[in-house]
């Protein structure tokens, strides 16, 4: 069936332009799918397949989606405007179900009505935000959805991505409607009311019972089984499993397993449609009684956003069914998808969403082609590649997304879907129906330990699968991330194929097209090789990184970065690492530690436990705090080797390039630092890590091109004497919000008096700078656009 051809299949275009349009809207390049739209439609006009009115109206429809997020997107409210804040008082109420995975804190959307500032109180607000709130596992769990809260604690706006490849929390916020975080102490909470409209007390009588449900499993099924039943029954917010399974379930491919999702959604539908049709039950009365049991499962998970997606989404489907029993799938979920981006164009940026409709639309596509060609078999093997092809079509329509998210491929991901799919299907089903069972009070514990104890062997196969497929050589491959062209051309050549087939391979013409349009796709991916240095200088907050690339392609980062105080976020994963794998680089030449102070330091373990390194350089071996101490254990245990540096040294040598080090031992720990002159030709770089003035004492005379400052550009770091002496052209200041004043004013003055440039990654971001050798070029990292523009054309943010 040529999909251009009938009412139904201009309602799949109509639906993939104004999705195109959404894109161009989030994805910054609505230019490049004007073009690209364009030359699509004209060629559909020449080819005699759309009539050019309905050119121009498909046409007009990508127009719309385009303005329509611009439209409907927000970048503000009220709170955005207010913030950051201290010692604010907000009332309003809790419209999430709160994170309990944390013994000390827990973390909830909260809907502010009313905000006294201190010296202004406002009303109606009616604007979202997200609360951390430090309190004990016993106290917090007393507050539930739909509660009214009076808070008293700190509002502040959440962080953007300064970093090429950094997981912008800002725009993951700003994506569910919110704009700013707000921090509450211990004993700075109160419950106001409880809800009082019928839908917010239905909602938190379904998350008491869900919680009443989970605690009478955890009886009888200990961890990480009775994670792994939460989550595929309850979603990923009812019990969060251990990072030991979640690593596990993640390299073998399985990660979707531990929170409830479309998946669940289609086994609970089948499964019952399949006894209705084995009981030969009315069409329509099967499809009305599946639908309800979607609801109710979809009640019982609190109306996660992945399966409010995955039930929206075959509602409709059902719906449309009813009405026309033979209506096209491809153009239902088209519609659906249309309908939803119409109502929040934000969920195109929700990976859950992408995955969900790709997933969809690829086994719709292309499951009637395999079930067609495999009639001629008898039903046994019918029933094995219809199963087997299943999650390898799963695979192929979610390649691109999963390297743009994760940079990474599960090489088994096919395979371990394929074992655990039978105990999956029947944990999912059985797991429900035992809720179910266990929602009614008068139902014996007896009853509920008999289902679990059948589940039981069910869920450890599961987990004991995931932990041999992850154990594979190569089950977790590490690929550059591909841009949105690249995506687009994928989907182009997966859609050509599968059109093939669908046309039982008689039309050649659409094999040469997506050869052609494979041969562009890989031929994208051919970079021109870069022959100039680099020193990429990551935004790390009050913190030091750069990244070197050498004309010969080697790297090399001075100084990681920090960790938070929780351990939750190092600067070396969830910067420099990104940085590099996005590139395809999973190993570099060396790491330069300055000192051991955490900004210094606080990186490493998180880069090397996603980056190989050869080796590590240090100022001295001896652990002087938590942070120290742990990267030396980290060192050792993984006989990864290091290096005490000596004074005058080379560290690093190539054709026209050397970095010698310097070191100047002192009693304090900053002026101890390891001091890294660079030089290149006729250029050079130094980086003076947290060495002050007395460090330039111990270097050679000369003028330096690039000064790293040091300390962040504290008091003291340098004076007019040392610009006289090396008269820098540019000078990095590697620094972010802080309490020490950071850089110092008297610092900012002296550079201002004697016309110095400099460049701080507090507003400018990343800042890379390339040069041969003799001209160099300043690039800044705008968010806006992903992508490094120059610095003099750089907008302060």
């Amino acid at each position: 069936m040529d999909i251009l051809q009938n009412k139904l299949n201009i309602t799949i275009l109509f639906s993939i332009l104004f999705i195109l349009g959404i894109v161009s809207f989030f994805a910054n390049i609505p230019i490049i799918l004007l073009i690209f739209v364009s030359l699509g439609l004209v060629g559909l006009i020449y080819t005699d397949r759309i009539k050019p009115i309905a050119a121009f109206l498909l046409f007009l429809t990508f127009l719309g989606g385009f303005y329509i997020a611009d439209f409907r997107v927000k970048n503000s409210d009220a709170l955005y405007y207010i913030a950051p804040k201290n010692n604010i008082v907000a009332e309003g109420k809790v419209v999430s179900i709160l994170e309990t995975n944390k013994p000390d804190k827990t973390r909830f959307y909260f809907k502010v009505d009313k905000i006294n500032t201190g010296y202004k109180e406002v009303d109606n607000l009616k604007s979202k935000t997200i609360v951390t709130l430090f309190e004990p596992r016993e106290v917090y769990s007393k507050i539930q959805i739909g509660d009214t809260l009076r808070l008293k604690g700190n509002l502040r706006l959440p962080q953007k991505a300064a970093n090429p490849n950094e997981f912008g929390y800002k725009n993951y916020l700003q994506n569910m409607n919110t704009f700013s975080t707000m921090f509450i102490q211990k004993d700075n909470f109160e419950i106001v009311k409880k809800p009082q409209s019928i839908g917010w007390k239905f909602l938190q009588k379904v998350n008491i019972q869900r919680n009443a449900i989970t605690e009478k499993h955890s009886k009888i099924l200990k961890s990480p089984y009775l994670e792994l039943l939460g989550g595929v029954v309850f979603g990923d917010d009812a019990i969060t499993p251990t990072d030991e399974l979640k690593e596990s379930f993640r390299i073998s491919g399985l990660l979707h397993l531990l929170a409830a999702s479309g998946l669940n959604v289609g086994i609970i539908f089948g499964i019952w449609f399949f006894i209705g049709n084995l009981f030969k039950m009315n069409y329509r009365l099967n499809i009305i009684i599946g639908s309800f049991l979607i609801i109710l499962y979809t009640c019982m998970t609190g109306f996660s956003p992945s399966i409010l997606r995955a039930t929206l989404m075959i509602e409709f489907v059902l719906f449309g069914k009813l009405l026309d029993r033979k209506a096209d799938s491809l153009a239902l979920i088209s519609f659906v998808c249309f309908l939803m981006l119409l109502y929040n164009p934000s969920w195109i940026c929700h990976i859950g969403f992408q995955l969900s409709f790709l997933v969809t639309t690829g086994l719709i596509l292309a499951m009637p082609v395999i079930s067609e060609w495999c009639k001629k078999y008898n039903k046994f093997w019918q029933f094995l590649i219809n199963s087997a092809a299943v999650p390898v079509i799963a695979q192929i329509w979610v390649l691109p997304v999963q390297m743009f998210y994760f940079n990474t491929f599960t090489m088994y991901s096919p395979l371990a879907n394929i074992l655990v799919l039978p105990f999956i299907t029947i944990v999912s089903f059985t797991g429900f129906i035992s809720s179910i069972i266990a929602m009614f009070p008068f139902t014996p514990d007896i009853l509920i330990k008999i289902c679990d104890m059948f589940l039981s062997p069910f869920l450890i196969i599961t987990v004991k699968i995931s932990d041999f497929i992850s154990s594979l050589p190569n089950a977790n491959l590490v690929t550059i991330q591909p841009n949105i062209v690249q995506i687009l051309l994928y989907y182009g050549f997966v859609l050509l194929i599968t059109k093939f087939f669908i046309d039982e391979m008689k039309n050649k013409k659409l094999i040469y097209i997506a050869i052609s349009v494979f041969a562009i796709l890989l031929m994208s991916f051919i970079k021109i090789p870069d022959n100039k240095l680099h020193l990429t200088f990551f935004s790390v907050k009050n913190a030091d990184s750069c990244l070197v690339k050498t004309p010969e392609n080697h790297y090399f980062v001075i100084d990681t970065g920090k960790k938070s105080f929780s351990g939750s976020y190092s600067s070396g994963e969830g910067v420099i690492a990104k940085y590099l794998l996005a590139k395809g680089i999973t190993k570099i030449d060396y790491v330069i530690l300055s000192h051991l102070d955490n900004d210094h330091i606080g990186g490493t373990v998180g880069l090397l436990e996603k980056i190989k390194v050869k080796k590590v350089f240090v100022n001295t071996d001896i652990p002087t705090t938590q942070t120290s101490q742990e990267l030396f254990d980290y060192l050792k245990k993984h006989n990864i080797p290091y290096e005490i540096v000596k004074n005058d040294t080379v560290l690093y040598e190539e054709k026209d390039l050397k970095v010698r080090a310097y070191l100047n031992k002192s009693i304090d720990e900053n002026e101890n630092s390891i001091i890294n002159l660079l030089e290149y030709k006729n250029f050079n770089a130094l980086f003076m890590g947290d060495a002050g003035i007395g460090g330039y004492e111990i270097l050679p005379v000369r003028k330096i091109d690039v000064l790293k400052l040091g300390h962040h550009g504290a008091k003291d770091t340098i004076n007019k004497a040392v610009l006289d002496k090396i008269k820098p052209q540019t000078v990095i200041v590697s620094t972010g919000q802080n309490q020490y004043g950071h850089p110092h004013f008297s610092i900012i003055d002296l550079f201002s008096e004697n016309n110095i440039h400099y460049l701080r990654t507090d507003n400018k971001n990343t800042i890379d700078i390339s040069t041969d050798g003799t001209n160099k070029q300043e690039n800044c990292y705008l968010p806006e656009k992903r992508k490094f523009l120059p610095c003099d054309n750089h907008a302060v943010k």
